[in-house]
């Protein structure tokens, strides 16, 4: 009995960790909010050491910041922040496309040229949001079709702070047009086998993202 007690906080401890992480990168838990230990540990019944080792995580995951005597806020991107995660995601991203665009079945890469075609991001603004997790489908593949396992594995660790950057580029319709039209220039790189033109293309894109980024934050 006592072993399945300890199973259940354990589960309840994981169910706190993956929901709090997800409502962090879907933009309902808002930058700069406070996360209350006793709250969140009266919310997913369990003690608050657990709920302090949950806080502790997010924060080496990137998506909470601690301050002594203050206590947890979800994490608010600076513009270094900023900086730190695009040329982490140039270099790791435009390396993967490259790879990737060798990759022999291009049936998927085609499935996702599709998904965009029949978005109007310059007209629905439910399209335009469908056209961030169209994207992100793309970069999912180009990180998983890379055929390197480090640089994959280098992608998922920075997926986290990739999501908080996403959840700020999904409220600027202007940016998502924009990244629709890059978005199928890569694709139509990675369906040539262009090398070259695959990791331009990619690192290109990354690189106006931020700029379009910060012009929105000023």
């Amino acid at each position: 009995m006592q072993q399945v007690g300890r199973k259940t906080r354990s589960s309840r401890k994981e169910i706190a960790y993956s929901q709090l992480k997800h409502q962090i990168i879907i933009g309902e838990l808002t930058a700069g909010m406070p996360l209350v230990e006793h709250e969140l540990s009266e919310k997913y019944d369990i003690s608050r050491t657990p709920i302090r080792e949950i806080l502790h995580r997010l924060s080496h995951e990137g998506l909470v910041d601690m301050y002594p005597n203050k206590g947890a806020f979800v994490k608010t991107l600076t513009p270094k922040d900023l900086s730190d995660i695009f040329q982490l995601r140039e270099a790791i991203e435009g390396m993967a496309s490259r790879l990737a665009s060798q990759y022999e079945d291009k049936s998927t890469i085609q499935e996702i040229r599709l998904k965009l075609l029949a978005l109007d991001v310059n007209h629905s603004p439910i399209d335009a949001a469908e056209g961030v997790k169209v994207g992100k489908s793309l970069h999912d593949f180009i990180a998983s079709s890379s055929g390197n396992s480090l640089l994959y594995k280098s992608y998922i660790e920075v997926s986290a702070q990739a999501a908080l950057v996403r959840s700020l580029t999904q409220s600027s319709i202007e940016i998502e047009q924009h990244s629709y039209t890059e978005h199928l220039a890569i694709i139509d790189a990675l369906q040539r086998s262009d090398m070259r033109d695959s990791e331009e293309a990619m690192r290109k894109h990354l690189r106006m993202t931020y700029k379009r980024i910060l012009e929105t934050l000023h």
